[in-house]
Formats: structure tokens, sequence, C-alpha cells
């Protein structure tokens, strides 16, 4: 705490209650330690001067909104910070000069009678005079310059503001893991600098208190800075994420926390009852089983896995894919709630693609948070255990749901350690650790479609069953973003007597006078078809859907075509799907039974349009809307809901 930090405060709570003298004396006293502050900031004189005093100018006219005067510095220094914050720009994040554009050292320091319109090194030299030679100062100097503005920022905050980790989130608008790890990178950098003029890695101590002892406003500020070994402590994990998420980006990854992971759920409820499962044989004959085996093989990679909602909802990944001898990086994907972004390092260029990932085997994509029961089906199809390892049972309890999970991952020939970590800050998407961070110099190829641009798209449906004529539209967030704003809804008709309507209020059946027979959760007609706003691609999504009530199923895909067929088996009904895998959409979905529950036959067609969502689109695709009111039914079967809808046509209970 600052020497005079009790004066300071006394002198707020006195202008507080209309002592002009003491908030001329505040001002005067602020300006001097703000000053060195934003200085440390900047490092350039005429624009920490500028910023000062818009700074004061916005204190005197919020001074009266102050409600906790304790709090007094770190709400003025949020103010400063946001203006230096703003003046940067984009150019927050990178080095806004070179060290050529560097000119001589000015600094701020000066004693508390000095006018600071032209700082004078002099004082603050003379406390450093018996300490370090010129040539010394020289070289921090221009380490420090040479940092990127956020990464002075920070320095500044914990070392000479000594504010928390938590403090500094709150104000950089990230998490405290996120913080730490900005921390530790701005440390390595000033390391790497300082390394460069002979001085090793015991030098940043030394120089971040010549640096504050430099920047000092007074001579007595001047004595007082001094920076611990424990201040410039990030933790383990910091230093890991820091590490994971640099332009080389090779790390492995050793820590293994858990801080309160959400309800798993429980594997009965996963289900769904349904009667029209089958009864697995030991081993099933299936040509995916076959690529699936060689999973083993594939080289290294690492998978951070996020769940912004709950565990079992949509999930953001990162993967960086390394050679065979797992030492550098060969490509980085971001699958964020914008879009798909696949940077390949050989040709420094970022693909931003229509689709999400999907394993090169062909495998079901398994996550960390799958409960056991759906590994071990989808072991009994595939052939082999899989890849990643659930989470422990006894995690499962530690929260209340889950929101924002997120789960880092390294896999290697042995299969996929989880090395977990849960950061539950909402704002992890935006935070650069979870980002790649590819070279501005990168080559950006947009290779989406029209509809993908969007991130949002509408569909048509046509076809028929059983010589019934099916028609329908609907609506489609293809990116998790666009799903906040634009819910995925169906309208469906079946022939003239029958409805099905799902939207964000619910999923309905309707007679043909518009009456409500049966009402579901919202979302329920969705089950078996594309969700790619979910984070998956749609051939996992329609798998796992298959694997949740444990129906058998059958991949194959056609490289050439660029499509995947599925092919899901229940009794009695055959359901199979064509997916475009670079699309990542349903374009046909076909069923086929020998007979149903009312002893007829089902065999039928529905074929899939999408068309962007453009100005003219949405006139054409209007939104149905229905009552929310009435109890929920029960007796859906899943992703086998059309087979009871169809039943509902002809008379029987749902």
């Amino acid at each position: 705490m600052h020497s005079c930090e009790c004066d300071t405060l006394e002198l707020v709570r006195k202008a507080q209650l209309g002592d002009r003298n003491s908030l001329d004396r505040l001002a005067e006293t602020v300006r001097v330690r703000l000053y060195e502050y934003v200085y440390r900031l900047t490092l350039q004189e005429d624009l920490s001067q500028d910023i000062v005093q818009e700074t004061m100018l916005e204190m005197l006219r919020l001074f009266g909104k102050l409600r906790d005067t304790d709090r007094f510095w770190a709400w003025l220094h949020g103010i400063a910070f946001n203006k230096v914050r703003n003046h940067f720009g984009k150019q927050w994040r990178h080095k806004t000069q070179s060290l050529s554009q560097i000119g001589d050292f000015g600094s701020p320091a000066a004693d508390s009678g000095r006018d600071l319109d032209r700082p004078s090194p002099s004082s603050s030299n003379e406390v450093l005079a018996e300490v370090v030679t010129d040539e010394l100062k020289q070289i921090v100097l221009h380490c420090i310059r040479a940092l990127e503005p956020r990464h002075r920022a920070i320095l500044t905050m914990r070392c000479y503001d000594r504010m928390s980790y938590a403090e500094i989130g709150r104000l950089m608008d990230c998490s405290e893991i996120g913080a730490r790890a900005l921390f530790y990178r701005a440390k390595k950098a000033l390391t790497k600098g300082l390394s460069k003029h002979g001085l090793g890695k015991g030098a940043v101590l030394m120089a971040l208190v010549v640096f504050g002892k430099m920047t000092a406003a007074t001579e007595a500020g001047a004595a007082e800075v001094s920076v611990t070994a424990s201040t410039v402590s990030v933790g383990p994990l910091a230093a890991t994420l820091a590490t994971a998420t640099s332009k080389v980006g090779i790390v492995t990854l050793t820590v293994a926390t858990v801080v309160g992971v959400g309800s798993l759920g429980d594997w009965g409820s996963m289900l769904g009852g349904s009667s029209r499962r089958v009864d697995l044989q030991p081993e099933i004959p299936n040509a995916q089983a076959a690529l699936a085996g060689r999973a083993a093989n594939h080289p290294p990679s690492e998978r951070w896995y996020y769940f912004p909602d709950r565990p079992q909802q949509a999930v953001m990944t990162r993967t960086v894919e390394y050679d065979d001898a797992g030492e550098h990086p060969v490509s980085l994907v971001l699958e964020n709630q914008y879009a798909n972004y696949h940077f390949d390092y050989r040709t420094n260029t970022v693909h931003i693609k229509n689709h999400r990932m999907w394993e090169q085997d062909l495998s079901v994509r398994r996550l960390p948070t799958d409960p056991p029961g759906l590994g071990e089906f989808l072991a009994r199809i595939e052939g082999f255990a899989g890849a990643t390892e659930p989470l422990a049972g006894s995690v499962a309890g530690r929260s209340s749901d889950g929101r924002g999970l997120l789960i880092m991952c390294r896999r290697e020939a042995g299969g996929e350690r989880l090395l977990r970590e849960v950061d539950r800050h909402q704002n992890v998407l935006e935070e650069e650790y979870f980002q790649f961070g590819w070279p501005q110099s990168a080559r950006r190829i947009d290779e989406r479609d029209a509809v993908h641009r969007y991130g949002r798209a509408y569909f048509r449906i046509t076809g028929q069953i059983n010589g019934t004529m099916l028609s329908g539209t609907g609506r489609l967030p293809l990116v998790y973003a666009a799903s906040r704003l634009h819910h995925p809804w169906l309208d469906l008709r079946l022939g003239q007597r029958l409805r099905a309507v799902d939207t964000s209020t619910g999923a309905f059946a309707c007679d043909q006078e518009g009456r409500i027979i049966a009402r579901y959760p919202s979302g329920s007609f969705f089950n078996g078809l594309a969700r790619p706003w979910l984070g998956l691609h749609c051939v996992d999504t329609i798998r796992r859907d298959a694997a949740r009530q444990e129906l058998a199923f059958q991949t194959q895909y056609d490289a050439r075509a660029g499509h995947a067929t599925i092919l899901v088996e229940s009794e009695p009904t055959t359901l199979t799907y064509t997916i475009d895998m670079e699309k990542d959409l349903v374009e046909r979905l076909e069923l086929n039974s020998s007979q149903t529950s009312n002893g007829r036959s089902t065999a039928g067609e529905l074929t899939f349009t999408y068309f962007p969502d453009d100005d003219s689109t949405e006139a054409r695709f209007p939104e149905p809307r229905i009552a929310a009111a009435g109890a929920v039914s029960s007796g859906l079967h899943g992703m086998l809901w059309l087979l009871d809808v169809l039943e509902m046509r002809d008379g029987s209970t749902p």
C-alpha cells in the first residue's frame, strides 16, 4: 500500500462531504501518482499527460457516485486503464513501435512540488545512482518499451499496484486464470528481451525493481518500490496455459486439477427408454471398426473442450495436431461460437470452413463429459474403447450446473489423458489462452458457402411416407452465437391430418384443426437431425443420438462424393441418413421397415434443401407461433420421433 494511502482516503471522505480544500489537495495528490501509473503503461510523456487530464476530469464528474471510498485507487486506475486501452485500440494486443522508433529516455519522476508538464529524470536517477549503471537502466527501459502494451499494463498492475489476479481479471475483462497466463507471457517476454543483452533469468526481478524506481513519481515513491518472487508467481497451470498458446505451441500438459465439474447426469435418463432398441451381439460386422482400430496410431494432439452452458450441451473445441514425432505442430483448429478456423503451419494460412471436425478414422467423436454407458455402447459398436477418458464419477457432483467447464486433454498413442481445469468465467471463448494466436501475417481464406457465412439457414423438407406427402420448413443455426439470437424451429405437415412443430417454447403435435394433441420439450423434433450449433459435426450428432438410445448403426464414407451414409437400425425400422460432410448438413433421410407396431410397413424418404438467411428468405419462411400452455407429454422415442408422430396420425396414443 502507498505510504500516504490513509491520508488520501481521508481526503476522499472529506471531499465527498463538500470540503473544497480537501478536493483541491486530493486532485494534486492524484495527479502525481496517476501520472506515474499511466506513464508505466504508455511510456509516452505527452500521451500520459493527456490521459491524466482526461481521467481527472472523469473523476470529478463521477466523484459523487463513488460509494466505497476504500476502493478509490482501484476505481481511479480503472478509469485511466480503460482510456489507455481505448487509445491503443487494435494495437493493444501487439507492439506499437519498434526499438528504432524509441527516442531518449525521459522519466516521469518528480518530487511532490515539481510541475509534471516537463518531468525530469534527476530525482529517480539519484535514487538508483548507487545501485545500477546508466547502461543497465537503458537496457531495462528498452526491454520494457519493447513489450506489448497489455504486457506493460499487467506488469504495472501486479508489481507496482499490488493488484491480485482476480482484480486484474475484472479490470481486463478476463478470468483470474487468464490474468495469470497473461502475466506469465509478459514476464517471459521481458526475460527474452533481457537475455538478448546478456542478462539471465534471475535479472527479471532486478529489472522490474529498476523500472519501478525509474518511473516513480517521487523520491519517496522510488524508495518504496520492491518486487518479490511471490509477486511474480503465477502457478503451474497458468504457465501451462500460456505456454500452450505460444506461437510454437509445443507443450506437454502435466497438471491434473479439478475445480468443480458439472453434473454429468444419470446414464439411464439419457437412453429415453426406447422399446425399439436392438440387443447387440458381441461383435457386429462393421467396416468402420477396421478404420477405428487404428486410432491408437494417430499422431499426438492437444484437445481442449469448453462447455459454456452445461456438459451435455454445446461444446467449443481447440485442437493442436502434431507431426508423427509429436514435436512440431502441423495444424491448429479453433471451433468457437462464431466459425470453424483451420490454421496450417506449413502454408501460414487460416481456412474458415463450413464444417466442424470429424475423426480421421470416421469413429464417433467422444467427449470427456460423456456418461460411461455411452462410451461402453460405442466401444461395442466400433470395436475399440476410444481415446477419450471420461471424467471420474467422484468429480460429477462438485458443481450445481457445470456452466463454464473447460477441460484440457493430451492425446497420444496410448489414449487421451485428461488434464482438467474448470474455468467458470463466461468469457473464456474470448480469452487469449483459448485462442490460437496465429501470426498476423497469416493469409485468411474464407471457404464458407453463402449459407454458412450467415451463420444460420432456412431449410425446406419434401418427401413422402407410405404415400402420404410430407412438407415442411425450418430454421437452423449453424453456429452457437447464432443460436442465442435465432433459435431453431421446425414446422412439418404430414398429409392433411397432422402437423409437427418445434419452437423455443416447446414441440407440439397438432391435428388438422390446429388443436394440440401432444406437447414435448423444445428440441424434441430435432433429435436425429443436424444440430451443428451444439459444436459437433452432424455425422457425430446423429450417431451419438443413436448411441444414447442404444440403437446400432453403421457408417460408410465416400471420399470422392464427400458424403457419409449412416444406417441406424431399430426394430422394425431402419433409418438411413445421407450427409454432406463438407456442408455439415443432412441431405436425405430414408425410412424402411417390414412392419410397424400397428402391423403396417413403413417406407419413405425426406429431402432437405437449405437456403441462406438473407432479407428475402425470412418472409418466405415464417416462424410458427403456438401457445406453450399444457402439460408435457411422454412417449417419444428420441430420434425415432417421426415414427411416433406417424402413429398419432393413424390414431394411436403417443
